[in-house]
Order: C-alpha cells, then structure tokens, then sequence
C-alpha cells in the first residue's frame, strides 16, 4: 500500500498534478520508511503547494537536511538545496554554495572515467604510441571543461545583478 501511495505520487507529479500528488503523501504514514527520492519529492511537492497545508518551509528545509545525512554526496539532493535556498528562501549565498558543491563532486567521476578510457585505450603503451587514446582523452577533457562552464554560467545567472 506505502510502496502504491509514493508511486502514485511521484506519477501524479510528473503528470504536474501536485495537489493530488501531495495528498497521496500525505496519506503515507508516519514510520514510512523514506528514500532519497522520495524525501525529493515531498519537499518539492511542500513547496509547489498552497500555504494552506499542514508542512512548512521549514519542514522543507528538514525533509532535505534528512536526505543530505542519508548521503551527503547525492547531486540531486545538493542541487534542490541549492534552489530552495537561491529561490525559495532568497538566500543566493548559501545556494550557490550548493551549486558549487554538485560541481565539485560530479567532476572527479568524470576524471576518473577518462583516466579509465585512458588505460584501456593504451593497453600498457604510453599515451604517445596511441593517438586514439590521445584522442578519447583529449576529447573527455574538452567535454568536462564545456560541461563546466555552461554549468557555471547557469549558476551565475541566479545571481542578482549588482
């Protein structure tokens, strides 16, 4: 029955249904025992709502505090802390700190995938006897480096004009 409420809920959402959506939340109970995304989607679903119900911005802030001790390195955690605090509570400091940290985080994977590509692509030679590993390499790194800089300018545009 929990399992059929947060499916239910999270289909509703997408389907932009909040209201309905977040009653199905509503209705799981309280020792529901909560993952990552669906910590996610009550607090997006707690902000999307009228100011009517029974949870508030704080509740927000603690639904997403939950799901950063869960895992402190989840990127969508950190990027929804990052709106909740750029947009919703106006505070562009603490969420670009946010920002900064999914971009932090998610470029070592990246790295250590092209250091992956890089050793097998070379099968033991060294870089220079392999030009396509040169290639794959140099082609991972100029991804990274475009990637991270649209990401910056989309962070830096939340920012207010001085």
């Amino acid at each position: 029955m929990e399992n059929a409420l947060i499916e239910q809920a999270r289909v509703l959402a997408q389907k932009g249904e909040n209201a309905k959506a977040f009653n199905c939340i509503a209705r799981l109970p309280k020792n529901f025992k909560w993952k990552i995304k669906d910590l996610l989607l009550k607090a997006r679903l707690i902000m999307l709502a009228d100011r009517d119900v029974e949870w508030s911005l704080s509740d927000v802030e603690e639904i997403l505090g939950t799901a950063l001790k869960i895992d402190p390195d989840n990127l969508e955690t950190l990027v929804e802390l990052g709106f909740f605090h750029s947009r919703v509570m106006d505070d562009e400091k603490r969420g670009l700190a946010f920002f900064e940290s999914v971009l932090n985080k998610s470029q070592q994977p990246i790295l250590e995938a092209v250091e992956g590509i890089k050793e097998i692509r070379c099968n033991g030679k060294n870089e220079e006897e392999n030009p396509l590993a040169l290639k794959n390499i140099e082609t991972g790194f100029k991804a990274l480096k475009k990637w991270s800089q649209r990401r910056i300018v989309k962070v830096k545009k939340l920012e207010k004009p001085k």
